[in-house]
């Protein structure tokens, strides 16, 4: 009888050389040694085609093994305790499953995150609105260059395109930049690919805001940034009205000359807006408004509603008020691009239409807004398939689209009482933002997502010499400790939970032959 330890999600964090494809194939077999047609149900994902083909062939060689060969089986001694069998009862059940396997392959759903998203694409042509027998286009590049040269073709017959184009030349020269037309739109081009820029342009129909002008965006911008600023001045000035008619002094307040509402004031009446969190969170931390030791500590208290209305002030400013004050001087700053990117979006989407083109990185986009506000979307049910059990090898790179789509089914999955689902992903390689990767999903957000979760750590090294691992752990311990000393207190704090984790241990199996190992370090001025 096979045991039952992974409950709903599981999260395991794995740094490099610690035997995650190891992991990911013995509770893979796990899974499929309990039912030879098992497999069928099982959707196993990565992000490339090179790591797709090494999973599905460490499965079947793994199989293959246990099969002919069970006590060479670096996993024979886990699956027997695992099901409670004989080393002859696994290796029969390996004999059947991998015939099982081989003779229904299609079944065999180990594949990337997009051939999986462009299957589903495929069975939704009707539904998404798409032609039939349209043609999947890997490479975006050769359709923003089309796309390009077709807008400056057609310049000359939209007055407003071409405006924003004067205006936008004369910008970059007046900020001393090389202006070359093609280059710089195609460059610019390649940005609105993003995914989530290419969400919102879809999302809108290749305009900017629907069908609103440039002028118009002009106008609510500016309108932006002076309602912020009058809410500012009003703010520190009803506070400086309230010191000033109380008579009291920073030594009056816990905290002194520190105190949490004159520095958040001092910050908004400069517009340094970077560390007032660390404000809000402190104010939250006190219990009382005034210095224990101030002879008008009463007087403080006593105009505490007061205070406590700066205060949830404060917070909304912060919360609300300063993320569309930011968008709105972003977009200030690049409003001629902004501009520009309603045409050129409309121009990809014709060049695409009139070869029957669809964009492969467009399918985690089409499909979040096909399913937006449906927790158990139907479209899955087309690919064919009934998946109950889900993993996702690096999931450092996956998107927030890309999570979006994942997360009903391992939602569903976990409600009908599946276990065995699994994420897998190194969160301190998801910095470096591969296909739009978002570190905050697996250093967060899942967990707090998804209810049923468990996280596990694979602490041990089976690639490096003990040295090697020794100096490491080392290294990366001051390290931590030096960058965070020149990060705000929240930066600082989120650098150490995602290095929380990063020592490594020889694992004791082998720990003879990891013995030694050179470490070299050079200094450059």
């Amino acid at each position: 009888m096979e045991q039952n330890e992974n409950i709903g999600l599981t999260i395991i964090k794995a740094s490099a050389g610690s035997g995650k494809t190891h992991r990911l194939t013995l509770e893979y077999l796990k899974l499929v040694l309990s039912d030879s047609q098992k497999f069928k149900n099982i959707l196993a994902v990565t992000f490339t085609n090179k790591a797709t083909a090494e999973m599905k062939l460490r499965i079947i060689e793994e199989l293959r093994i246990l099969a002919k060969m069970p006590s060479e089986s670096k996993m024979l001694e886990e699956l027997t305790a695992w099901f409670n069998q004989s080393k002859e009862e696994i290796s029969q059940r390996a004999r059947i499953l991998v015939k099982s396997i081989l003779h229904q392959y299609a079944y065999f759903n180990v594949s990337t995150i997009d051939q999986f998203f462009q299957r589903i694409i495929r069975n939704l042509t009707k539904e998404l609105g798409l032609n039939g027998g349209f043609r999947i286009q890997l490479d975006q590049k050769e359709i923003i260059e089309a796309a390009v040269e077709r807008f400056l073709q057609e310049l000359t017959q939209n007055k407003e395109h071409m405006q924003i184009m004067l205006e936008y030349i004369d910008n970059q020269m007046d900020d001393e930049k090389s202006w070359n037309v093609n280059r710089q739109l195609i460059e610019f081009t390649t940005q609105l690919f993003r995914e989530q820029v290419r969400y919102f342009y879809i999302r809108n129909n290749g305009s900017l805001n629907g069908s609103t002008s440039t002028n118009k965006v002009k106008a609510i911008i500016a309108d932006v940034i002076k309602n912020f600023d009058a809410k500012t001045k009003k703010w520190v000035s009803n506070y400086d009205l309230l010191i000033e008619k109380t008579n009291l002094q920073p030594a009056d307040f816990a905290g002194k000359s520190k105190n949490q509402l004159l520095s958040a004031r001092n910050k908004i009446e400069k517009k340094n807006f970077v560390d007032l969190e660390k404000n809000i969170n402190a104010i939250n931390k006190q219990t009382t408004w005034a210095h224990k030791a101030s002879e008008n500590a009463k007087l403080v208290e006593s105009i505490s509603p007061e205070l406590d209305l700066f205060a949830d002030e404060l917070t909304e400013l912060y919360e609300k008020d300063l993320p569309k004050y930011i968008e709105a001087n972003t977009l200030q700053q690049h409003i001629y691009q902004h501009s520009l990117a309603s045409g050129l979006m409309k121009k990809v989407s014709a060049v695409l239409a009139e070869q029957n083109l669809f964009l492969l990185a467009d399918a985690p986009v089409l499909l979040n807004l096909f399913t937006d506000g449906d927790d158990t979307p139907f479209i899955y049910e087309k690919s064919g398939r009934i998946y109950m059990h889900f993993m996702i090898d690096e999931f450092q790179d996956t998107s927030v689209l890309q999570w979006r789509n994942f997360k009903p089914l391992l939602e569903e999955s976990i409600s009908t009482g599946n276990n065995g689902n699994f994420i897998v992903g190194d969160v301190k390689q998801a910095i470096y933002r591969w296909r739009n990767g978002d570190w905050t999903l697996l250093h967060k957000k899942v967990r707090e997502e998804i209810i049923l979760t468990n996280t596990q750590t694979l602490s041990e090294n089976w690639r490096s010499k003990e040295n090697v691992i020794v100096f490491n752990n080392l290294f990366y311990r001051e390290i931590i400790k030096v960058v965070g000393n020149t990060l705000s207190e929240e930066y600082s704090r989120e650098l150490v939970e995602i290095y929380n984790d990063i020592e490594q241990k020889v694992p004791q199996k082998i720990q003879d032959e990891r013995r030694g190992g050179y470490v070299f370090i050079k200094g450059i001025d």
